[in-house]
């Protein structure tokens, strides 16, 4: 036995009420106290020499058994103090939890990132949302006002020219036949019926016919103009006109060329509607603004 157990032995038998000299004797004379087997225990027994270890007591010689049985109840109780000793200490609650906190800490950081991320996720799609909205719009304008320089650059704008140069013409032309004897081609409106009076008895004279050329010259530009373009005209009003128009251009070419003598009455219904040119002229401005 080693001497530190030596000294809790005598220590706990001083404490049981048993501190004898001979006990003491005993264990100062003992060499060193084995641990046996079962079996070690069965062959094994020094008679004479003032100890025994039986299983995981320790046996003095010398003892009345009460004090024996204390003493192998102490014996029992060093060993699992010792036992205790060897085993790993067990951790500590910082040791233990500390990971647990660092872990739920790491988590709601985790957590938070992803909402602080969720946000600016909707705030970018937000002021996305908002910047497409905003291009759609001024897409929107834009087309719009291609639409509208595409209708009067290509049609309204070259139309009204070329509607103002055949007036102008028009005008010599019905300035020169205000006679008496014009009156039966110049209806209650007052302005010479020029198709009518082709078609009639009416015979130009030189300024009459190159007058007449002109005005056709542009009479087939208009027409012209009106089938390619029609497609840009929205207002079915104002279509209709174009139409009429376009079959005064076409006809006023044919009189002129002689090709529709004789022609009756069913001609003067495709007189030029003069009205056209009033809604042109609103037509322009609404386009304008």
């Amino acid at each position: 036995m080693s001497n530190s157990r030596k000294a809790l032995l005598l220590c706990a038998l001083m404490r049981v009420g048993h501190p004898t000299d001979a006990l003491g004797a005993a264990l100062a004379s003992e060499p060193e106290v084995k641990t046996q087997t079962q079996g070690e225990r069965a062959g094994d027994a020094h008679a004479g020499t003032g100890s025994q270890v039986v299983g995981s007591s320790v046996a003095l010689a010398g003892l009345d058994p009460v004090t024996q049985v204390k003493l192998d109840n102490l014996t029992v109780a060093i060993q699992e103090i010792q036992r205790k000793l060897d085993s790993p200490k067990p951790k500590s609650w910082f040791e233990e939890d500390v990971p647990i906190v660092v872990s739920v800490i790491g988590l709601c950081g985790s957590i938070a990132a992803l909402i602080l991320n969720a946000r600016q996720n909707a705030r970018t799609l937000e002021m996305t949302n908002r910047y497409n909205e905003r291009t759609l719009r001024e897409k929107s304008r834009e087309e719009q006002r291609e639409s509208i320089r595409a209708k009067l650059d290509e049609f309204y704008g070259p139309f009204t020219q070329l509607r103002g140069v055949s007036q102008k013409l028009y005008e010599l032309l019905n300035a020169r036949h205000k006679a008496p004897d014009d009156a039966r081609y110049r209806p209650v409106g007052g302005f010479f019926a020029t198709v009518p009076a082709l078609l009639g008895d009416w015979v130009p004279d030189a300024i009459d016919k190159q007058l007449l050329e002109e005005i056709a010259k542009v009479g087939d530009e208009s027409d012209k103009l009106i089938a390619a373009k029609i497609g840009l005209v929205d207002d079915r009003e104002l279509q209709a006109m174009l139409w009429k128009a376009a079959t005064h251009y076409r006809l006023f070419r044919l009189a002129k060329d002689g090709h529709l003598k004789g022609g009756g009455k069913e001609f003067t219904a495709f007189g030029f509607p003069f009205e056209i040119d009033e809604r042109m002229r609103i037509k322009v401005d609404d386009l304008n603004t």
